[in-house]
């Protein structure tokens, strides 16, 4: 898969679901250029992840083609500047998903509220993980049922000329 960009790698994936029908995955594919504060993304339906800006603004990266699929499909390059201080958050379904006691689920604007907050109150990606996911397991009955995995990372100011750190 080397030397590949995202969308062909997308289209490769598509090629191991060719003899199954009804299969289907989701994927995001993310390409940080710590350099230059350049996010690329592909997403192939996935859960949107979430730049939390600096200030708070939350952004989505949403979809740029269909789920991987038997049926195959065609998949764009999105970008995003990123800033000094902005965390990148991707996750799965099984945290949108989650379910309180009342059946209610999470949902994409109460994420986004949680990881707000989370980013608020703690600085280092870690931090908001552990954070976001103690308040998710708190709310949830119903973690179990699903894979529940949280990514983050920052992008932190340069402090010298030498090559950046991811």
């Amino acid at each position: 898969i080397a030397g590949q960009d995202p969308p062909q790698i997308l289209h490769r994936a598509c090629d191991a679901f060719a003899d199954e029908p009804g299969r289907f995955a989701t994927a995001v594919i993310m390409i940080a250029d710590v350099a230059t504060g350049q996010l690329q993304w592909v997403n192939a339906g996935h859960p949107a992840p979430r730049v939390i800006r600096a200030d708070g603004t939350i952004v989505r990266l949403t979809p740029t083609g269909p789920m991987v699929s038997w049926l195959g499909g065609t998949w764009s390059m999105d970008a995003t500047a990123l800033n000094p201080r902005d965390r990148v958050l991707a996750f799965t379904d099984g945290i949108l998903e989650s379910r309180n006691l009342a059946g209610e689920e999470l949902g994409d604007d109460d994420l986004d509220a949680l990881l707000r907050t989370a980013a608020e109150q703690a600085d280092e990606p870690p931090e908001v993980i552990a954070q976001v996911l103690a308040t998710v397991r708190e709310r949830a009955h119903d973690l179990g049922r699903d894979d529940v995995t949280l990514v983050a990372m920052r992008l932190d100011a340069r402090t010298s000329s030498s090559a950046p750190e991811p």
